[in-house]
């Protein structure tokens, strides 16, 4: 397992957590004498010298005593290259060649994988101390569980907490016909399910991990989640999630032809269609709105509408609807008001 002595002196002014500051190592065997099982982290990357290292010292220093750590860059050009090499010594192993994007460079790492219990983290986001440390002990104690995962903080560019991602128990309906309630950087699954299950498809480039979820559910895995915090999720401009939301509904659009394809669903899962489609057309219209096409958007959101019957959401689609053809922001100026109602009921 790796110490803050056995890594590269940090970069002058960094401190605190993964730079200065390390959790004590992991007892080196289970309480019987057995090693613990080993665990692959990959990191896919490309072009991100500003964070690669932080990400890099957060895998490596969970104090893990059987730790199996890739790096797959993407021919970076932006000095990543340079940062890796500083720890080759640290890593499994790492390669930096052109590849097909984000799900190719993690399926190459997933490829060479050996460990037991498998993860990604992609190169602008941190774990947490304790995250594989505990992620394992979760899975080692709860053995019907074949995936875990925990909640998440969100960050700005430069690390400073703006919030957390509070995930819930796993539920399927809310994965298909809403949104992604699992956060990626706190997933650990078993090996066994990527090799029934497959890797992830390399024709998604936005909603890889949802599409993967989805796939693992379907094939009656059983997934459980812990409340507790396992990682930073960092947002920034060139973050996929501010990006490209119009090409995420198109993902998400296919991951729900594809469950809803499936022949065995059971009646209960069937009927969960018209919203699920319902809601992919609210997002898909307010992503247009937003992106500065009114009209269509306003077309979207009218028909995600009608799709399903009346409903407590209902309210909100029509502000959005509004803001659509209006330009206004009335479902922020809803929220301000509302908080603004509270302050003063509260006296401040």
């Amino acid at each position: 397992m790796m110490t803050l002595n056995d890594l590269p002196a940090p970069p002058p002014g960094k401190t605190g957590w993964p730079w200065t500051e390390a959790p004590a190592p992991f007892p080196a065997a289970q309480p019987d004498g057995t090693p613990w099982p080993r665990v692959t982290v990959v990191t896919p990357s490309y072009n991100q010298a500003a964070f690669i290292e932080e990400t890099a010292r957060s895998v490596l220093l969970q104090g893990y005593p059987n730790l199996e750590y890739f790096v797959v860059d993407g021919g970076s050009a932006d000095g990543s290259v340079e940062i890796i090499e500083r720890y080759t010594g640290c890593l499994a192993w790492w390669v930096s060649e052109p590849d097909g994007g984000q799900s190719d460079a993690i399926n190459k790492g997933f490829a060479r994988a050996t460990g037991d219990i498998i993860a990604w983290l992609n190169s602008d986001d941190v774990y947490l101390p304790d995250a594989i440390p505990g992620s394992v002990k979760y899975l080692l104690e709860h053995p019907e569980v074949d995936l875990v995962y925990g909640d998440v903080v969100y960050t700005d560019v430069n690390g400073n907490p703006l919030g957390t991602f509070l995930s819930e128990p796993f539920n399927l309906k809310r994965l298909v016909t809403d949104f992604c309630s699992i956060p990626q950087p706190s997933v650990f699954l078993r090996r066994a399910v990527l090799d029934a299950v497959g890797p992830l498809r390399a024709d998604f480039h936005y909603s890889l991990d949802l599409e993967w979820w989805v796939r693992i559910a379907s094939h009656g895995y059983r997934l459980a989640y812990v409340p507790v915090k396992r990682a930073k999720y960092r947002l920034h401009g060139e973050s996929k999630t501010i990006a490209a939301d119009l090409r995420f509904r198109d993902e998400d659009k296919k991951i729900k032809d594809f469950f809803f394809a499936q022949p065995d669903l059971m009646p209960e899962q069937r009927a969960w269609q018209q919203e699920a489609y319902s809601n992919e057309a609210i997002y898909r219209g307010r992503s247009l709105a937003q992106a500065g096409d009114r009209k269509a958007g306003l077309k979207w959101l009218w028909r995600g509408l009608w799709m399903a019957p009346l409903r407590p959401r209902t309210a909100l689609v029509l502000l959005m609807m509004i803001d659509a053809v209006t330009g206004l922001n009335l479902r922020e100026l809803a929220l301000h008001l509302r908080n603004r109602l509270a302050r003063l009921a509260e006296g401040r």
